[in-house]
């Protein structure tokens, strides 16, 4: 395991680049398209000493502010309905938002009706708004060890990937992607949510994408 600290997280951000490329292990993934170089794996701790501190965000980080800013919108929901009718197998649109997991946890939505039409409908086992439980939980016990939330679905998650061909990987015009942040828990944390101090995030993959 890779132990990285920094004072902010632009600095901490860095640092676990610098590291990831010092110690990470060569691997091939199933993101891969014909030429591309192996990325680099490796399981990191990254301690951000102080987190709420300037800069927060690295000059050098992908993309620009513009598309930052279309990332929080995502986070905030406003593209859940980019998500596919998982009963469709030519439907292309994304597999999952990562706000429609935590807020929905549970929930897909399905074609309703025959013909080419992509008219939807909710379906689930449960629908639970991980994000209110989590933060109705830290309100009551502040130090509890309880206020976790997930993405991942086993019975969607498993077979995201096993209907995809070799071509669509090379085009990379279909927007699959599988759940990256698998869970988060908090710890020592203020009654709202902004006020966490202590967040982790166990990540499927390590390898310095941006995914």
């Amino acid at each position: 395991m890779l132990h990285v600290t920094g004072r902010t997280l632009a600095e901490g951000y860095e640092n676990a680049l610098v590291a990831l490329h010092r110690g990470g292990i060569p691997f091939r993934t199933q993101y891969d398209k014909p030429g591309d170089p192996p990325s680099l794996d490796a399981t990191l701790n990254l301690v951000v000493e102080d987190p709420v501190a300037d800069p927060m965000i690295h000059m050098a980080f992908p993309g620009g502010v513009a598309d930052l800013r279309e990332y929080v919108g995502e986070l905030q929901g406003l593209k859940d309905a980019w998500t596919r009718n998982i009963n469709d197998p030519a439907d292309t649109r994304w597999e999952y938002t990562y706000h429609g997991r935590l807020e929905h946890y549970g929930r897909w939505k399905e074609r309703a009706g025959e013909g080419a039409s992509r008219a939807s409908r909710f379906a689930g086992r449960v629908d639970l708004d991980q994000i209110a439980a989590v933060i109705g939980k830290l309100a009551r016990q502040p130090y509890t060890r309880q206020a976790q939330m997930i993405t991942w679905m086993p019975e969607l998650d498993l077979s995201c990937f096993d209907r995809l061909d070799s071509t669509a990987f090379a085009d990379r015009t279909l927007a699959f992607h599988d759940p990256t942040v698998q869970e988060m828990y908090h710890e020592e944390a203020a009654v709202i949510l902004e006020k966490v101090r202590d967040m982790n995030a166990q990540m499927a993959r390590q390898d310095g994408a941006g995914g």
